[in-house]
């Protein structure tokens, strides 16, 4: 399983390495072919097909070449200025998470996925700790219910209900604290 791993991510590697990168012909039924790269030969338009891996030939006047450079070159201005555009839409996104999040501490916010949530203090420094819920197993005490449905008939059977570990998932280091 792990040779196989090494293996997919070697093959994109590869991919990445030879540089080209997936382009569009846009046909004029509005469709379109994600290839590699291209060439016209007389009527027909001879392609790398990066979906399915293979060349192919298309007739020319299916495609439409002036969407098709358009899509080109919006795609390379897109690409210049993504690496901007990307860090800037980031701080907008953490900027609105945080002001929807309230403050339990100076520097601490409370997580947006929801839960419960212990306030922790280690080492004097504030922390929030998630608190899962555990997992139980009931336990027929037999013997006893046997004893007990023949002396009462119409009382019901006790079940012991148990959580294992010998102490809690979660430990905090106050005597008190905040949930």
């Amino acid at each position: 399983m792990r040779s196989l791993f090494i293996f997919a991510v070697f093959l994109l590697l590869a991919t990445f390495a030879l540089g080209e990168a997936s382009k569009r012909l846009i046909l004029k039924d509005g469709s379109y072919q994600s290839v590699t790269q291209y060439e016209i030969q007389g009527n027909r338009v001879h392609y790398y097909s990066s979906e399915r891996f293979d060349w192919e030939d298309l007739p020319k006047d299916l495609v439409d070449w002036k969407a098709t450079e358009a899509y080109e070159k919006s795609l390379k201005e897109d690409v210049a200025h993504s690496a901007a555009q990307v860090d800037k839409e980031m701080a907008e996104d953490k900027a609105e998470e945080e002001a929807n999040t309230p403050l339990v501490a100076p520097n601490l916010r409370l997580p947006d996925g929801g839960g419960v949530y212990v306030m922790d203090y280690f080492h004097d420094t504030p922390e929030l700790v998630e608190l899962q819920q555990s997992t139980s197993e009931v336990h027929a005490d037999t013997k006893g219910n046997i004893l007990r449905a023949a002396i009462n008939p119409l009382a019901s059977a006790k079940q012991k209900i148990e959580v294992p570990g010998p102490h809690a998932s979660v430990q905090v280091h106050v005597a008190r604290p905040t949930v």
